[in-house]
């Protein structure tokens, strides 16, 4: 099972009536580091609710971490998610995961986009790559946000910043100078392509999410 896979996702069957779309930046702007699965209930009333409690496998050697609580129906730069909240062993909240559909696959194309989003805000990410995995992380005082696309899956985590350094977050990965990109010509990393840091830069197609 790879790291990004190990995540376990729930959907939810949207009920009759409107339902409220939650956009990420309000989902971080209430949610603090700390908080208990109470606090969070109450912080995201309605939106909230409980899942079945399982142990989410971790990035770079942390200890697993407990998702119990999420918001089914979220985006992160107008990509609809499922957000799942992270919780560490005394039960506060040191993560949040945004989690596209997994019944759609996510272009690379998306990748890049996304990455432009959030680089447009926070500035230039420390950039990895892997076999069929790209990899973006902007690190902040006490926040680390991570943009990891393995095809063809997509993931947002936003994480509590303890130790994490660029060089620990390099684990297992390939530290990338400049943009990601892929073999010319291909235009959706299937599973096993070797990305080529030397190659041009594949010419974007935004895929209709």
């Amino acid at each position: 099972m790879t790291k990004a896979l190990g995540v376990v996702l729930f959907m939810a069957v949207l009920a009759q009536g409107e339902t409220r779309v939650v956009p990420a930046d309000e989902i971080v702007s209430h949610a603090r580091w700390g908080m208990t699965q109470a606090q969070i209930l109450k912080a995201f009333q309605g939106e909230a609710t409980l899942m079945p409690a399982r142990r989410v496998y971790s990035f770079h050697g942390a200890q697993d971490r407990l998702a119990a609580l999420g918001i089914p129906f979220a985006r992160f730069e107008q990509i609809p998610c499922t957000v799942i909240f992270l919780f560490d062993d005394a039960a506060r909240l040191d993560g949040i995961m945004f989690v596209p559909d997994p019944s759609r696959p996510q272009s690379f194309d998306l990748f890049l986009t996304t990455e432009a989003a959030i680089a447009g805000r926070y500035g230039e990410p420390a950039r990895s790559f892997k076999l069929a995995g790209f990899r973006s992380v902007w690190f902040q005082k006490d926040t680390v946000r991570e943009l990891t696309y393995v095809y063809p899956s997509l993931f947002l985590t936003i994480d509590k910043r303890t130790d994490q350094t660029a060089q620990s977050m390099m684990a297992d990965w390939t530290e990338l100078h400049g943009p990601h990109r892929l073999f010319r010509g291909i235009q959706s990393a299937p599973q096993g392509v070797l990305t080529n840091p030397s190659a041009p830069p594949v010419k974007a197609t935004i895929s209709n999410q």
